[in-house]
């Protein structure tokens, strides 16, 4: 058994590890502006799991506009261009990546 602890608000909390023999990644995010690093990318072999726990933006999966907000869950599946386009109001979200095999990121200009 394992146990972490973030604060509250934290602005960056990864946790890394293995589940049911695939690679796990847990990180949350507090934020009122774009994070600098975030563009249009897609992920070979992992499907990622956006938990909005507060807040409101557009997310852009592939040429698509997602609104989202408090409560919703959005599934990017493995090769879905995508990232946080706008935030309408701070945002606080948690996002779980899981792969069977190592994960390798791919962004726009190698697409």
């Amino acid at each position: 058994m394992k146990k972490f602890r973030t604060k509250e608000y934290e602005e960056d909390c990864r946790i890394t590890g293995e589940f049911n023999n695939c690679t796990l990644a847990i990180a949350r995010a507090v934020t009122k502006e774009l994070l600098p690093q975030e563009k249009m990318h897609s992920h070979l072999n992992t499907t990622e799991y956006y938990i909005f726990l507060r807040g409101k933006a557009e997310m852009l999966v592939n040429n698509d506009i997602i609104k989202v907000a408090q409560g919703d869950v959005l599934m990017i599946e493995p090769g879905e261009m995508h990232k946080v386009n706008k935030i309408i109001e701070e945002i606080d979200y948690i996002a779980i990546r899981d792969s069977i095999t190592k994960d390798k990121k791919l962004n726009d200009k190698q697409s």
